[in-house]
């Protein structure tokens, strides 16, 4: 049985949402959203992962979409994360474009940032 799993917890000044997923009582799978910046409505996603023996079988889009769905309900104007070459295949960049990430700016070597609009005009809209 799969089981998706929510919490959150303080990290410094931040609120931040761990997700996991669980099978067979095992972790399979796990996104944490940090919630910072003014009224705490801008959420950053660090570390979704899905273990190679359960991918392709949609856990990776749930735990996004929980992700996104939790930054929504906080009333976050959108979503952003920082992806690189060097920690991460690069198809993985690719997937999060096709969620609708765009990238909106570049740090370090082979190192991008991501963002996601969470509405059309750029605030919440009720």
């Amino acid at each position: 049985m799969i089981t998706l799993s929510q919490f959150t917890t303080k990290w410094k000044d931040n609120d931040r949402d761990t997700i996991v997923v669980i099978y067979d009582g095992q972790i399979v799978g796990t996104v944490l959203v940090d919630y910072g910046g003014k009224e705490k409505r801008e959420a950053l996603l660090w570390n979704l992962q899905v273990s190679e023996k359960h991918r392709h079988q949609g856990i990776g889009k749930s735990l996004f979409n929980a992700a996104v769905n939790n930054a929504r309900a906080r009333r976050c104007f959108e979503i952003t994360l920082e992806w690189s070459a060097y920690d991460t295949d690069g198809w993985t960049l690719d997937w999060y474009k096709r969620k609708g990430f765009n990238v909106s700016g570049g740090y370090r070597e082979a190192t991008v940032k991501l963002t996601k609009r969470l509405n059309a005009k750029g605030g919440w809209n009720d």
